[in-house]
């Protein structure tokens, strides 16, 4: 970092002139009744120095600037105001009015320069303070659900995952979210972990999100959009905040461990800000934020194993053998009994007396058969040892997750004015939690902690920050893994050391158990059928029926013998087997040792002093530390050290505004390195054009790109069933895969096909967008977008099988590029309508369609000719409806009902078998018709709001994507006290939370 302190010193110093001090003085008061006002922002225009107004209404700010100047008025729920000032005079009145609902947000996410999102060539979509106030939502995470084109993913009630333009994702790294300018993103996962480490909802000023491509502003992973969240200056916002939130939650899906009906249970949601400005020049801010609830459970027990012919519909535990249950784990691990043919053959040819008791009976049975029946072993064996897949018996998820969750946010910031055209930040972020995150396993995510630690300087036209993302696992472990350990420590899926060994081991006992009541089922009837004078050759046949007709009574018999002894959920057996495989690391147990670390840097410059264009210039460098102690990641054979991975990027851009400002272009470009890829190049072109101004029409043609992540490229990590390796070449030459194992599915169909290596690049897309915003007067506005994606080299992965000397298999599951493009495409717009009496209406609408017409009814998911998913189902249809008065009778009373409907879809998560994701037309996620409902009461004298709402009024429980939780219905109370944003007596005031 000392090259950083150079650098921002030479800025200090290059940054300080010296103009004449002047005081300025004045009071802003409210423009209907002229009662002062608290806490209004006046800021000097294109400077970092600012203050506030107290109690009478009044400010004093000294500038190092000659004039004219302009200065800023602002505060949330009232017009931002400019005035020019000329010369020293006496105090200057400022009449504030309130905003109009339907103002027009100053954004900044597009192009990286403030600019009205009327006027922006990008889609924009913006929540604000008083949005957050008035939704129903429990929270400003879950309120951005509500805008246009945004989707959610719900992991567990603190874990949800934004999704936009279809880029689905339970953890989606084709979305970069971002606050005060950090990438917020756990490196060791490489995406946000929802809003777990983020952003307390009483420091939050507002929301910015860019549907879609926008890597030639924000580099990789800005493929399905970007989130901006900036938190609020302790200049500009001072004073306490405190918010309490209590609540109950309920959803007829859970339960307790013993089965029985678990009833509401509490929320409780607790926040605390405090900023504290000195003389203008040196401020700081401290906030702390504190969730905690029952979660919602994940316990769906449909079978997703697509084995022995049964399929998502008609499988259940009861008569699938190889029964896979969606939020059962350990169930994973399944083996086909013909495996056991060999085995069983090779002990029909050794002396009964040298074979284990349990397996001697089987053996002297089938002799007995054949010799009675005249039918060779090698036949009998077939039949007492079907085809068929069997999978181990399984653990329910709330018999290995805790789903007591909490989340602790803790925030601070340092500002000091260096001068008035400089500012230097520091600020330390740091959040930790218990949740459930969905993946290719179910993860207990316990005690998860990651800090966030910036320093920064800015000004007007320029920044430069530095920051890290320090991520650690704790106590986290996957369930899955953990389930199939559980099992394998009680009792081995197969161990053929020896004949003791083997015959104490699950699927041999599985198998003989079933030979064995075959037999016993067989011979009964085959001698009952010749006492009734049939044939040897017809009583072989009715044995060989009736031994089918007691199939699944077998298989049942069979699964309680080999399970016989097994450690049931509450035992001390459970208890201790359960909580030591949870802290070994992986892979001789579950947990997750990721001490994963990003570091950052990233400057940016606007050349102001150029006057026929705005452009700015920036450019950043970022490094991954890997850190799991070989666990999750693979280490370099030469060194024995994890990989780190080192990027690059630098980007420029130009906006040039034409014929009084009814034409604007944007021409930005951007080139990032990773030096495991070649150079990423992304253009950036955008046309405004205003005929009237409000009548806005917006082409832009933006590009972006998705660098393959940490795991991607460096996972080396077993599961249940399979072992995950990253992409890169040396991961995969490792275990001698290439060309020397088969590719999973042709094996599957008896034509076995070679495994070579394939292309491993970073993935593109390029992004067409047309659109049209109008605002008319302070009524009416409208917002209407299509947009067209290509996407090249999709992300995905291949299942391998490699054939040991033994005949053991391994399957190996390989990332890889696949050069089958796909398409997608969409159709979004809002309304916004003012209404009498202070009411309002918005509504707002979006569908996204891959590889079809944007107007086919068709729903399914693209796959190439390996059945890899290349592109997710979004639901078709979404429409947001919301009705409300921010100001009910001018009582300081608000109300708000929302209504939000969701087409089927079949959204799918990592848990579920290719063969599910594959299917064509099965809308697994039914269509959603939720109801939320808020109203709250503004209480002047105590500087209070006290809000009552609920979510999923209805009471039905539904889930997002299939592998997560199913979601109830939530009812809360909170207070809010704000000292600075409420005043006097007046209501006109809107507070920030």
């Amino acid at each position: 970092m000392p090259k950083l302190y150079t650098i921002i010193l030479i800025i200090l110093l290059f940054s300080t002139q010296i103009f004449a001090q002047i005081q300025l003085k004045g009071n802003v008061k409210d423009a209907i009744i002229h009662e002062p006002l608290l806490g209004i922002n006046v800021m000097v225009k294109g400077k970092q120095n600012g203050t506030i107004t107290d109690k009478k209404g009044s400010f004093s700010l000294y500038v190092k600037q000659n004039f004219p100047l302009i200065i800023s008025i602002s505060s949330v729920g009232f017009v931002t105001q400019e005035k020019t000032i000329n010369e020293v005079s006496k105090d200057i009145e400022i009449l504030l009015k309130e905003s109009n609902y339907l103002a027009p947000e100053v954004v900044v996410s597009a192009s990286r320069i403030e600019e009205s999102s009327l006027k922006s060539s990008a889609t924009i979509e913006t929540l604000n303070a008083k949005n957050i106030q008035e939704s129903p939502a429990t929270n400003f995470y879950d309120a951005i659900r509500n805008l246009k084109g945004v989707d959610f993913t719900t992991n567990s009630i603190f874990f949800s995952s934004i999704n936009i333009r279809g880029a689905n994702a339970t953890g989606n790294t084709r979305i970069v979210q971002l606050i005060d300018g950090m990438d917020n993103q756990a490196p060791g996962l490489n995406f946000a972990v929802g809003n777990l480490v983020g952003i307390s909802e009483l420091d939050l000023q507002k929301v910015e999100i860019i549907p879609g491509a926008a890597s030639a502003l924000y580099g990789s992973g800005a493929v399905g959009g970007t989130i901006l969240m900036n938190s609020k200056s302790p200049f500009q916002y001072q004073g306490l905040s405190v918010m309490l939130k209590n609540g109950i939650m309920n959803a007829s899906n859970r339960v307790n461990n013993d089965g029985s009906r678990l009833g509401t249970t509490p929320l409780t949601d607790f926040s605390l800000r405090y900023a504290k400005s000195f003389h203008d020049k040196i401020a700081f801010k401290i906030n702390v934020s504190y969730q905690k609830a029952s979660d919602w459970q994940a316990n769906d027990s449909t079978d997703a194993g697509y084995r022995n012919g049964f399929t998502y519909e008609n499988g259940t535990r009861k008569n699938n053998p190889g029964y896979n249950g969606i939020n059962d784990y350990g169930d994973e691990i399944n083996t086909n009994l013909t495996n056991l043919r060999p085995v069983f053959t090779q002990l029909l040819g050794l002396p009964i007396q040298s074979l284990p008791a349990s397996i001697s009976p089987v053996v002297t049975g089938i002799k007995q058969i054949s010799q009675l029946t005249n039918v060779p072993i090698n036949t009998l064996v077939n039949e007492f040892i079907p085809s068929v897949t069997v999978g181990r018996t399984g653990y329910r998820e709330r018999d290995l997750a805790d789903y007591n969750s909490y989340n602790l946010k803790l925030n601070a910031a340092l500002h000091y004015r260096i001068n008035d055209k400089a500012e230097l930040i520091l600020q330390a972020n740091y959040g930790t939690g218990t949740t459930v995150y969905t993946a290719s396993d179910r993860y207990f995510i316990k005690n998860f902690n990651m800090g966030q630690y910036k320093i920064e300087l800015k000004g007007n036209n320029y920044f430069i920050r530095a920051y890290t993302n320090q991520e650690r696992s704790g106590d986290s472990y996957a369930i899955g893994i953990q389930s199939a350990l559980m099992n394998e420590a009680w009792k081995k899926s197969f161990d053929n050391t020896n004949l003791q060994t083997t015959a104490a081991s699950w699927f041999p006992q599985y198998g003989l158990s079933y030979a064995g009541g075959a037999m016993q089922v067989f011979s009964t009837a085959y001698r009952n059928a010749l006492l009734s004078g049939q044939t040897s050759q017809q009583a072989y046949q009715t044995a060989i029926d009736a031994k089918n007709v007691a199939n699944n009574a077998l298989h049942q018999s069979s699964r309680a013998f080999a399970d016989n002894g097994r450690p049931v959920y509450g035992s001390e057996n459970f208890n201790q087997l359960s909580d030591k495989i949870a802290q070994i690391p992986i892979p001789n147990g579950a947990k997750f040792l990721d001490k994963t670390n990003l570091y950052h840097v990233e400057f940016m410059y606007n050349f102001e002093q150029i006057k026929f264009a705005n452009i700015l210039f920036g450019g950043s460098y970022r490094q991954y530390q890997l850190r799991s102690e070989g666990t999750i990641f693979a280490r370099n054979q030469e060194t024995g050290e994890e990989y780190s991975i080192h990027e690059i990027g630098a980007y420029g851009q130009a906006i040039k505004s034409m014929l009084n400002n009814k034409l604007k272009f944007t021409l930005g470009l951007r080139y990032d390195k990773n030096l495991s890829f070649k150079g990423q190049l992304t253009p950036r072109l955008g046309l405004l054009i205003s005929p009237k101004d409000h009548h806005n029409f917006r082409i832009s043609y933006q590009t972006a790109f998705r660098l393959p992540t940490s795991q991607d490229q460096f996972i080396d990590l077993s599961v249940p069933g399979k072992h995950n390796l990253g992409g890169v070449r040396t991961i995969v030459d490792k275990y001698d895969l290439n060309g020397k194992a088969f590719t999973l599915q042709s094996y599957n169909l008896g034509k076995p096909e070679l495994y070579q290596y394939g292309k491993f690049e970073p993935e593109k897309v390029q992004t067409f967008e047309v659109g049209y915003k109008t605002q008319i007067k302070n009524f009416f506005s409208f917002d209407i977008v299509y947009y067209h994606s290509t996407f090249l080299n999709k992300i995905s992965s291949i299942d391998v099988i490699k054939v040991n000397p033994d005949k053991s298999t391994e399957v190996f599951n390989i990332v890889e590029s696949f050069p089958d493009n796909t398409f997608q495409h969409g159709l979004a717009f809002s309304m916004n309508v003012r209404l009498p009496l202070n009411c309002y209406f918005t509504t707002n609408y979006s569908k996204d369609v891959s590889n079809s017409s944007l107007f086919s009814a068709e729903n399914f998911a693209v796959t190439n000719s390996l059945g890899n998913v290349l592109a997710d189902i979004p639901p078709r249809n979404r429409w947001n409806f919301s009705l409300g008065n921010s100001n009910l009778f001018k009582t300081g009373i608000s109300l708000n009902i929302s209504y939000r409907h969701q087409s089927p879809s079949s959204n799918f998560t990592s848990i579920v078998a290719k063969a599910a994701k594959a299917t064509q037309n099965q809308p697994f996620i039914p269509a959603l018709n939720l109801f939320d409902a808020q109203i709250s009461k503004k209480i002047s004298s105590l500087k209070t709001i006290v809000k009552l709402g609920g979510t999923n009024l209805g009471g039905d429980i539904y889930r997002t994507t299939i592998g997560n939780p199913y979601i109830g219905s939530t009812y809360y109370i909170s207070l809010t006290f704000d000292e600075l944003k409420i005043v006097g007596s007046t209501i006109k005031s809107i507070t920030e939370t």
